[in-house]
């Protein structure tokens, strides 16, 4: 039998910090204290986003991974995401100049939508296969393509400079085709997993 890695190890210790720099970011970003505040809660956003990466790769390189991993880090990874969502799109700096009303309506309601929904199939999913549906490759790019536009906005709103806006607001667009497209790729994979279930129930 395969011994199971301890609860706390350097895997599970980076999802934990990742968690403990919320915080610190929304702080920083919403109080906006000093002149360089803003540009320091984006150097952490995105040290946090990289850490949601890192972390996979030491569980499964080094055999870490644990049952509270896999609770965990899919929940700080969203909690980052929308923290992201929520300071950029508050941001009377952003909010009416970078970003139209209805964009940041469009990107957040299809974000948060698509991973209710996901949610939701993976654990139908599980229910008839007793198996987790395993990530696709349209969510795993929509995730950093996430982080990217997200971090690109909060620097514009420390620093403005031509070009930048587009480039957030091309980033967040194909985040949001790729939500779209991620939606329509685990439906499928479920629906698979459906139907193969009754088949064998059928065959059997």
């Amino acid at each position: 039998m395969e011994k199971q890695a301890h609860w706390l190890n350097p895997a599970t210790i980076i999802t934990l910090t990742r968690l403990v720099l919320l915080p610190v970011i929304a702080v920083l970003y919403l109080g906006d204290f000093f002149p360089t505040a803003k540009l320091i809660a984006m150097i952490l956003f995105v040290v946090a986003a990289l850490t949601d990466f890192f972390d996979g790769w030491v569980a499964r390189k080094f055999n870490m991974v644990t049952d509270l991993g896999k609770i965990l880090d899919p929940i700080v990874d969203k909690a980052l995401t929308f923290l992201g969502f929520v300071l950029i799109f508050t941001d009377g700096a952003l909010l009416g100049v970078l970003f139209p009303v209805w964009f940041v309506v469009m990107v957040f309601f299809i974000a948060t939508v698509r991973d209710y929904y996901t949610n939701m199939l993976k654990q139908l999913a599980a229910k008839h296969s007793g198996k987790a549906m395993a990530a696709d490759w349209y969510a795993k790019i929509k995730s950093s393509v996430q982080f990217v536009g997200i971090a690109v906005s909060m620097f514009y709103a420390y620093r403005v400079i031509n070009g930048l806006n587009i480039v957030a607001i091309i980033f967040l667009s194909l985040a949001t085709l790729l939500s779209l497209l991620s939606a329509i790729s685990y439906t499928r994979t479920y629906f698979k997993i459906k139907n193969l279930k009754i088949d064998n129930i059928d065959n059997g």
